[in-house]
């Protein structure tokens, strides 16, 4: 009984550690949609996994390696118009 409840208090203590060893968590933005589209204000395409940047704590997706490429030549100007084009569309 003694072992049954020693591995079963390791095992909980792993699982709580490995959580709080993420240093960052990553947001996902645009709900995964390809984030060069939304800053053409096209909201229907979907980003792919294989194509993704992590810029700033965000995570950000592309439908093709052409738009991520696009859209890292000038990060900062396509991460604002997305993130305009974003919000005035959830906030109608």
């Amino acid at each position: 009984m003694k072992l049954v409840f020693f591995l079963l208090l390791a095992l909980s203590m792993f699982a709580c550690s490995h959580h709080h060893n993420t240093t960052k968590h990553h947001h996902h933005q645009f709900n995964k949609k390809c984030a060069y589209e939304v800053s053409q204000n096209h909201f229907d395409t979907d980003g792919k996994e294989e194509f993704k940047i992590e810029h700033e704590g965000e995570a950000y997706y592309f439908s093709s390696a052409e738009k991520m490429q696009k859209f890292y030549s000038d990060i900062d100007a396509y991460t604002k118009r997305s993130m305009i084009n974003w919000k005035r569309r959830t906030s109608k």
